[in-house]
């Protein structure tokens, strides 16, 4: 009755209450008072009841009868033991921040059988830990089930290893550094690569929906990579004549898994043995003064430097050690970073500052380190990727802390507590 009259003009109840039909049906009748106007509720339900009538209305809630006259006290006395009981497990069960550490021993088994120094591990494995782990946690060790998109939908890993396809036809066809002269050429041996890349996946769609939405994609890409064709004529007039020199370099895996002859199956060593790395490199480019560059492309979320520089994204780091000690000893590189596909932009990751005259990329952006810097950060790097595998190894796999930055594209924000965490 708190919102429309008891009884209308005649005095017949309007709306009958159940709830007080049903005290009524184990208490008998009970003695209503009306409020007045301007009368409030009491702010404690409890307060509307005298001592009597509140331990009445208590055991008819327990046991939806009546307790018979002398077992109200050991009534009473059994439910405040199990109200303990129920306050106990409440607090137990309270969500709180996950700590990450306390895995089974199967686990940790597990975790020294896959990850440990006898295995090759693949530097997106070892970045995807840096990054978050508690995302490697719940995408790689217990294989949570990720809300996914239209399978067909041409977006994420698939449309980017098209792009990659393309890009690798296309330089492999190339000769020497690109120039304007050979423009009509160079837009050949484009659309051929882009064809290439993309006819599979149009054959293969099953629907007409699906088909006529890899061939937008396809006309995205090639339209994405004139522009990135004209950028990279662009950059050889202002800085020199630069060349690729490998694509997909891969290191550490069986010759067929990597597209570039010049790819070794020897791993990157760490710690003399104590971490060893696989990986693939987009492209390798042979500057103007002799220098080489390394490219990851990128066709969604690019790495901000800070990231690589807090060894929070490995993989460029992972990528200059690897062409100094296994493809490259004998030359200098200029630096490494993500090439975006979307806005043409290179210079987020590590570069030589001395050398923007070649590189093109500004001296003054995060990642642009000085000579004395170079070698001490690339240091620090290394020692970050070999933390990591030792956290993981040991089955670290605390959330990030409320003040770090989680991954835009982490599917498991309602799964780790962060915001517990946070308050």
């Amino acid at each position: 009755y708190l919102c429309r009259p008891e009884t209308d003009a005649r005095g017949e109840e309007t709306v009958p209450s159940v709830f007080l039909s049903f005290l009524r049906g184990r208490l008998g009748e009970i003695p209503c008072r009306r409020l007045e106007a301007g009368e409030f509720l009491p702010e404690e339900p409890a307060g509307a009841w005298d001592e009597e009538g509140a331990r009445a209305r208590l055991l008819v809630d327990l046991f939806w009868r009546e307790v018979p006259a002398g077992e109200e006290a050991a009534v009473l006395a059994l439910y405040e033991r199990y109200r303990t009981a129920v306050a106990e497990l409440l607090r137990r069960t309270t969500p709180r921040p996950l700590e990450g550490t306390d895995l089974p021993p199967a686990v940790a088994a597990d975790l020294e059988e896959r990850f440990g120094p006898a295995r090759i591990m693949a530097t997106s494995v070892l970045e995807d830990y840096a990054t978050c782990p508690f995302l490697f946690l719940a995408r790689r060790i217990w294989r949570l089930e990720e809300e996914r998109e239209v399978e067909e939908d041409p977006e994420g890993t698939v449309l980017g290893q098209a792009y990659h396809v393309a890009l690798e036809h296309f330089f492999r066809r190339c000769d020497g550094p690109l120039s304007r002269e050979k423009l009509p050429f160079y837009e050949r041996l484009l659309a051929a690569a882009v064809a290439e890349a993309f006819t599979p996946l149009m054959e293969g769609a099953r629907t007409e929906a699906a088909k006529h939405l890899w061939t937008v994609a396809r006309t995205t890409c090639a339209i994405t990579l004139r522009r990135l064709l004209a950028a990279e004529i662009r950059r050889n007039e202002d800085f020199g004549p630069s060349r690729v020199l490998h694509g997909e370099l891969g290191f550490g895996l069986p010759k067929q898994a990597a597209a570039d002859p010049a790819s070794s199956s020897l791993p990157l060593v760490l710690g003399e043995g104590e971490l060893r790395l696989s990986g693939k490199i987009d492209r390798v480019d042979l500057l103007a003064d002799g220098h080489y560059a390394i490219y990851d492309y990128k066709l969604g979320r690019v790495p901000a430097s800070s990231a690589v520089l807090e060894g929070k994204a490995l993989q460029i780091s992972l990528y200059l050690l690897a062409g100094r000690r296994i493809f490259f000893p004998e030359l200098a590189p200029a630096g490494a970073g993500y090439y975006s596909l979307r806005d043409l932009t290179r210079q987020n990751g590590l570069w030589r500052a001395s050398l923007a005259a070649v590189t093109g990329i500004n001296p003054r952006t995060r990642g642009s380190l000085a000579e004395e810097e170079w070698e001490a950060t690339l240091a620090r790097l290394e020692e970050e990727a070999l933390a990591a595998a030792r956290r993981l190894r040991a089955g670290d796999f605390r959330p990030l802390p409320p003040g770090e930055e989680c991954p835009s594209y982490c599917p498991f924000p309602r799964v780790c507590r962060r915001e517990v965490a946070a308050g």
